[in-house]
């Protein structure tokens, strides 16, 4: 029979991959061009690299946008192909001008190479330079060809995962569920007349952040499109002077260590406790008191509530405790800008007495990646000076799609959040509720948390461990992904964790709950790889020699480990996930630092700051 459809199909793929290949051939002559009216033609390496990547990134997106679910060789045609076709006809023309045999390679590539070819030609020089060959090498070949084949590899990879039946137990809070009928090109806009200026907020955009103070109950706040990363270095530098000393808790972002370089600060840490879970807790006001008692020369405070698994500080006694003693609280709460919007749900840091709060609104809510808020309710930090380091940290170029969708949660939250939180609510609870008689599969929950390990668990966070079932935390997240197609967020050691949000459908908890108990109903030989103690010794207290300035500034080697010890850290090492340092710049490297690695190593840990040889990073003085 007949298949009437199949010719219109046919009809649209070819249609589709001509229109890449133009968008591709225009993105080349576009670049050409804009390289000789700006009077770069001479600059022939950034002229090489932006034509062996750009036209392929536009084709890219065009592909992404706009013929979803396509086979990979569809890809290929369509960004690999125009790439081996471009190389090959820069090759033959570049032979026939320069009168060369085609089958000479190498005698083509040195022609091609000098702008004798050109000059018979054209006699006026900017003429030769405008048609020249000369960014066209080896490398030009090579890096193209591969990106080209990186762009079709990763389109294939990305439709593969977005037409799956993966479920996604991870950020975006969105889940991929908010629907969007608009062409997103049409709203990119700029600063223009009547949009206002993120960096000088006086119309729609100011009025924007209005709604978000008023709806967490800050003094005011201000919209991230460059993540929670720019309000920790805006917070931090503000807060600071050069050369400032701050207390901070030693799991924070790496956001913070790098206000700690760029403002050359003095820090001591404080150290969370570990649970007998195996996840590090939260800090303890006596630990704030103590360390401020010791040294009146701290400035600051800055703390990580809800830690990425879910742990939460007592924010409101340690507010207290920082004020008491005359300084700001910092409280980076990337991960609970959903806090405070229900009673089940721990209260936020913003109305518990810290002073700036800076939340990551897309770990938790239904926001694109790299929306984030800053909020600030303090007397100790002068609101202008956060706004100068915000103009420095934060692109001058914000999108404006990310601003709309930052006020659009805002919205949602001002008007629907009792529909999506309670909601949320009863599908955590039936959860929580269900997997509590499982024998060999473990779900953290609030019984499991001491009020010696912290002050209070999220329960949007789910921490998961199997160990009893045989399987670690690397298992278990790969089993949960491989048989029962959910994607984790990441997994550590001896648990994995699943992130949900309120965007989440009944389906999902349904799916981990069905996978759970099946995996629980195995009989398997119990096994722990990580231990509180083991946690303990990773994350111990280490000699700080010289600050992270001094030591990321200083002239480094790199040495094996055995050789490192007593030597002088001069760079980060870090599990990733979480990414909290084990070492960090400028710290001593002990006996006990070493043999930890060595375990890291040893259990095939993803561990940073460590060369594939077993080599680190130490200063030279």
């Amino acid at each position: 029979m007949y298949n009437h459809e199949a010719p219109a199909h046919r009809k649209l793929i070819l249609r589709s991959l001509l229109i890449c290949w133009l968008i591709i051939l225009g993105g080349y002559l576009l670049i050409r061009m804009a390289f000789l009216v700006c009077g770069l033609q001479l600059h022939l390496t950034a002229q090489g690299i932006c034509l062996a990547l750009l036209p392929y990134c536009f084709g890219a997106l065009y592909l992404w946008r706009c013929c979803k679910n396509r086979e990979p060789l569809f890809y290929a045609l369509g960004i690999l192909l125009p790439a081996i076709v471009e190389k090959l006809t820069l090759y033959f023309l570049g032979a026939y001008l320069c009168g060369v045999s085609p089958f000479r390679v190498t005698a083509v590539m040195e022609a091609i190479g000098t702008i004798e070819p050109y000059a018979v030609l054209f006699t006026r020089m900017p003429m030769r330079y405008a048609v020249n060959l000369l960014f066209f090498n080896l490398i030009y070949i090579l890096c193209g060809v591969a990106f080209a084949a990186l762009c079709t590899f990763g389109l294939s990879i990305l439709q593969k995962l977005a037409s799956s039946d993966m479920y996604p137990l991870h950020m975006p809070g969105h889940k991929r569920r908010l629907d969007c009928d608009i062409n997103p090109y049409t709203y990119d806009i700029t600063e223009i007349d009547g949009f206002d200026n993120l960096h000088a907020a006086e119309g729609i955009i100011k009025e924007a952040e209005e709604r978000a103070a008023a709806l967490w109950g800050a003094k005011s706040s201000f919209f991230l499109v460059n993540g929670s990363t720019c309000g920790i270095l805006a917070a931090l530098s503000a807060t600071l002077p050069k050369k400032g000393h701050l207390l901070m808790a030693r799991n924070s972002h790496k956001a913070a260590y790098h206000a700690a370089y760029l403002r050359e600060l003095q820090v001591t840490y404080l150290y969370p406790v570990f649970t007998e879970f195996g996840i590090q807790g939260g800090i303890l006001p006596e630990q704030v008191e103590a360390a401020l008692e010791a040294d009146e020369s701290i400035e600051a405070v800055f703390l990580t509530s809800p830690t990425y698994d879910g742990i939460v500080s007592d924010i409101e006694k340690i507010a207290k405790i920082a004020h008491q003693h005359g300084i700001p609280l910092i409280v980076d709460e990337a991960h609970g800008a959903h806090l405070g919007f229900h009673p089940y749900f721990p209260k936020s840091a913003i109305g518990l007495g810290a002073d700036v709060v800076i939340q990551s609104l897309h770990k938790t809510l239904p926001a694109p990646t790299q929306t984030a808020i800053l909020h600030w309710n303090s007397s100790y930090i002068k609101k202008e000076r956060l706004e100068w380091f915000l103009n420095i940290y934060e692109t001058s170029s914000p999108s404006y799609l990310f601003l709309a969708s930052i006020d659009e949660c805002v919205r949602l939250l001002t008007e629907e959040k009792e529909k999506y939180f309670d909601a949320y609510e009863k599908r955590l609870k039936d959860f929580y509720e269900k997997t509590a008689h499982f024998t060999h599969v473990e779900v953290m929950g609030e019984r499991d948390l001491k009020e010696t390990e912290g002050f209070a668990k999220d329960p949007s966070k789910l921490v998961l461990r199997a160990t009893k079932a045989g399987l670690s935390g690397e298992e278990l997240y790969q089993l949960l992904r491989e048989k029962y197609h959910l994607q984790l967020e990441m997994c550590q050691g001896d648990y994995a964790l699943a992130m949900t949000s309120i965007f989440d459908r009944e389906e999902g908890f349904d799916r981990l709950y069905a996978a759970l108990e099946e995996i629980d109903k195995k009989e398997a030989t119990a096994r722990r790889t990580i231990t509180p103690q083991f946690l303990t010794e990773a994350y111990g207290k280490r000699a700080v020699r010289i600050s992270i300035a001094e030591a990321l500034d200083a002239k480094t080697a790199e040495i094996g480990l055995k050789e490192s010890v007593g030597k002088t850290a001069g760079a980060f090492v870090y599990l990733y996930p979480p990414g909290i340092p084990m070492l960090v710049p400028g710290e001593e490297i002990s006996k006990e630092a070493v043999a930890v690695i060595k375990t890291c190593r040893e259990n095939a840990f993803r561990i940073y700051g460590v060369t594939e040889d077993g080599k680190i990073k130490v200063v030279i003085f």
